[in-house]
């Protein structure tokens, strides 16, 4: 259970800060582009994080 709430809230960042809630283009290709797209600022960031010491915050067992 662990497993899906970290990654049900990378999902939910995705959804919620990056625009992945609704497509802004249309057509099968545009739409990749923009999740590959936003998939990579997703990693830059994680990545920014880890070398300046940020690690994300572990998530609360229930």
């Amino acid at each position: 259970m662990h497993d899906r709430k970290a990654i049900e809230r990378t999902f939910g960042e995705l959804k919620q800060w990056h625009g992945l809630g609704r497509a802004r283009y249309r057509g099968k290709w545009r739409v990749a582009i923009q999740v590959y797209l936003t998939f990579l600022v997703v990693n830059v960031k994680r990545i920014v994080n880890l070398i300046q010491g940020r690690a994300s915050k572990p998530v609360p067992a229930s």
